[in-house]
């Protein structure tokens, strides 16, 4: 299968008998540079993002953790459009499962619908973020739609603990006590 092992750009000219100035070598520039901090940073954009978003509940009037978990979301769906997994279809139906979460526990608390379409639009859309496909024609793409499912298994469980951790744990800070809505009243 190959004829010999070369050591350097110049053999490689000379056996293929090109002019070595017509070689180029392909560097990294700061757009793939960029796509590469994304995918490590994936992870963190996504916890942090839904933490933020339960943090932007529990604070009065505060839209500083809301705008920041929005943006954290949206990096992280960034990510997922630079690299060819997630369309533009992908992302806004994100953000509609976002805003149907937020009629429910803003505007219609309790109406149980928004807020079930709006789970359903948020897990559809991080699973077509991770694939290339909508549904899996083949066992590799069964493979991948059950990894990405257990990901994001995993990615909702270390937001219910953060979450959780954050609800219970920021009142209790000096500087935090008086920014959080109080609990309401038992009655």
């Amino acid at each position: 299968l190959s004829n010999g092992t070369v050591q350097s750009l110049e053999q490689v000219a000379e056996i293929l008998h090109l002019d070595r100035d017509s070689i180029g070598e392909l560097t990294e520039n700061w757009a793939e540079s960029m796509v590469g901090w994304l995918e490590l940073l994936r992870p963190f954009l996504l916890i942090a993002g839904f933490v933020l978003l339960v943090i932007e509940v529990k604070v009065a009037g505060a839209m500083l953790p809301g705008l920041l978990g929005v943006c954290f979301l949206g990096l992280a769906f960034f990510h997922s459009y630079l690299v060819g997994l997630a369309d533009i279809t992908e992302i806004l139906l994100f953000f509609l499962g976002l805003a149907a979460i937020a009629v429910e526990v803003f505007v219609l608390p309790g109406a149980i619908v928004f807020g079930a379409v709006g789970f359903v639009c948020l897990i559809v859309a991080l699973v077509l973020s991770r694939q290339s496909f909508v549904l899996p024609s083949n066992a590799v793409e069964e493979g991948i739609l059950l990894t990405n499912l257990l990901n994001l298994l995993l990615l909702f469980l270390a937001v219910l603990f953060a979450g959780a951790l954050a609800w219970r744990l920021l009142p209790k800070v000096p500087w935090f006590r008086g920014v959080f809505l109080p609990a309401p009243a038992a009655g």
